[in-house]
Formats: C-alpha cells, structure tokens, sequence
C-alpha cells in the first residue's frame, strides 16, 4: 500500500493520463509516405508517431496536417485515430467537462456504428471513466462496466488492442477494484495483462504502475513473499534505468526509494526486522536531495518504528525527531494526505 499511495501523490495518476508512452521519441510525419499508405497501416502509423510527444503548437499543425490527408482519402478509421490522439491532448487543452464527454463520446459513437471492436471498446473505457470522474456515473455502474470490459477485451484479445496499450487501459480498471478492496479482481486483471508490459524505453512507467499494484495487492493480501518479488523487479529495473532521459532517469531514482522501503515494510511486517533495517536504511538514504517531504516522511514511517524494535533508541530518536520537523513544515494543501500518517507518527 505504501509504493501506490506514493506513486499517485508523485504522479498524480488516477485517470488522467495519456495512453501513449511519456517517454517515447517523436518522429515527424511524412505525409507524401502517409497518403500512399491503405487504412491499417495509416492507423498504425498515427499511433507510431507519438504526436503527444510535441508542444501545442506542433501537434495542431501535424494534427490537422494529417487529418487533411486522412479525409481526402476517405480513410474514417484513421480520421478516428486522429481524432481520438486530440482527445488524449485534453490535459494540455485544458477542455471543460462539455468537451471532453462530447468528444470521446463522439469517438464512441462512430466506432460502435462503424462495427470497430478495438475501438469502441477503448472509446467506452474512456468515456465511462470521464462520467466517473465528473461523478456522473455511481461506482457500481463502473464496476459493472469493468467486468464487462475486461471479458471483451479478453475475447478480442489483448494483443489486438497493443496501439492503446492494454496495460495502461486495464491499469484504470484494476486500481479502481483495488481501490474497492476487490483485490482478487485487481489482481486477475494486472496478471492478465502482465505479458504485455515491458520495462523498456517505451512502457516504463506503465510497467512500473502495473508492478507496483500487483506487489500492493499481495502486500494487502497478506502474502508478503509475492509482494517482496515484484517489489524487487522494480528495484531492479530503476537501479538499472532503461532511458537515459532526464524524465527517465528522474523515475528511476523515486522509484528506486519506493520499491526498497516497500520491501523494508514488507519484511518488518513478516517479523525479520534486522534484514527489514537494511532495507529501510537504503531507501532513505536513496532520499537525500530535492526530494518530497512526503516520500521521506513515508520512509520514515518504515525506519523509525524498525529501529525502535531493535533497540537503537539514539537513532530512532533523531529519526523521529526529523518527522515531526518535516510535520511542522506541511503546507495547509498537504494536509489531508499527512492526516493518518500523524497517528502512526504519535502512536510510534
């Protein structure tokens, strides 16, 4: 639970997040090369170009640029593709609530009319997560929708939907039934999508969102063993980071202190505190810098309490001392998110 709380205060993911690659290299499109293509492959290549990779002004010139080619071959799947790229700009847009739900639901509409399976299915996913988040739909709607999609997507298959990225669509899905506390369902989703995550330079972070909750759900499982494996993947990966792009490397360093204090906690709860210690002391110490107060408060709340049950009551002492530095240091915004972990820092 400590790596996915943190992850989402770090990352700020619920929902909002492209289904494109943060991390992907933008290609300029050839539109002479674009016009010659058939339908499938100008679809393919749409999503290959990683547009959300430009600034504002460059996406809409290459945006309208290939639309213009897209209609003038009378191509509607890749005018989708298209269309449905404007839409996943809509953070950068900054679009009201109006424009979201008419354009996914736009999207929505003419896959479904059209007969495109991938695409509606995708489409759907989008738009009952918008009415979701603008609290248009109860959550017992959404649930029902997610158990419906899943099986369709399943049905489909999951290699079909690989220009959207099924680990990112069906991360939204799993996060929600663990959320719920369905944590079987979440784990069912994330480990059947498992195959289609890769930890290189293009998926990243969407496999280490997706690893990171299969690790929480078997920590709030109990099972401890399968939490410190996958925890221990992520380790891997961010010490070893595949990018070397300053966004990259960035992600790599956090999660490296995630996933080694997630372990520490793991172990601490299986009652083998001298190895938990070591763990714990790594991912503070991977903490020193311009890091948030919130994640070496999170390490601290492993740290302190380990230390304690050791009997090294100088340490423990300076440990805590710091947290309750850090606690009259929270900004009123922060508040909330530092409520209960006041209660673990009183009770330790």
């Amino acid at each position: 639970m400590l790596a996915l709380l943190r992850a989402l205060a770090i990352f700020g993911l619920l929902f909002v997040f492209h289904t494109v690659p943060l991390f992907s290299q933008a290609v300029a499109p050839d539109l002479q090369a674009f016009a010659a293509m058939s339908s499938a492959e100008r679809s393919a290549y749409i999503f290959q170009l990683n547009l959300e990779l430009r600034d504002t002004s460059t996406f809409l010139q290459e945006y309208h640029a290939l639309l213009d080619v897209a209609r003038k071959a009378g191509d509607h799947r890749a005018v989708w593709a298209l269309d449905f790229e404007f839409f996943q700009q809509r953070p950068d847009f900054k679009w009201p609530q109006e424009m979201r739900l008419s354009s996914i639901e736009k999207l929505y509409k003419t896959a479904s009319e059209a007969g495109w399976d991938v695409e509606e299915i995708v489409a759907l996913h989008y738009l009952q997560f918008e009415k979701y988040n603008y609290k248009l739909i109860l959550h017992e709607k959404l649930y029902a929708h997610i158990l419906t999609e899943f099986e369709r997507m399943k049905s489909v298959g999951l290699e079909q939907f690989k220009y959207f990225e099924p680990a990112r669509i069906l991360f939204h899905d799993a996060k929600f039934m663990y959320e719920l506390d369905d944590l079987e369902k979440a784990l069912n989703i994330l480990k059947s999508v498992e195959p289609f995550c890769k930890p290189d330079d293009r998926g990243l972070q969407t496999w280490v969102l997706n690893t990171n909750l299969i690790s929480s759900t078997y920590q709030q499982q109990g099972n401890y063993e399968e939490g410190i494996v996958y925890a221990k993947k992520i380790l891997e990966v961010a010490s070893n980071c595949p990018g070397q792009r300053p966004p990259q490397i960035s992600l790599c360093q956090v999660w490296q202190s995630i996933a080694t204090v997630d372990i520490a906690n793991m172990l601490v709860k299986q009652g083998k505190m001298t190895e938990g210690e070591i763990y714990a002391d790594k991912g503070y110490a991977f903490l020193h810098g311009d890091f948030e107060r919130q994640a070496v408060f999170d390490a601290l709340l492993v740290l302190a309490p380990t230390k304690l049950s050791l009997g090294k009551i100088e340490e423990s002492g300076q440990l805590l001392k710091r947290m309750e530095e850090i606690l009259n240091e929270v900004p009123a915004e922060q508040q909330n998110y530092f409520y209960f972990k006041k209660v673990r820092f009183y009770e330790t």
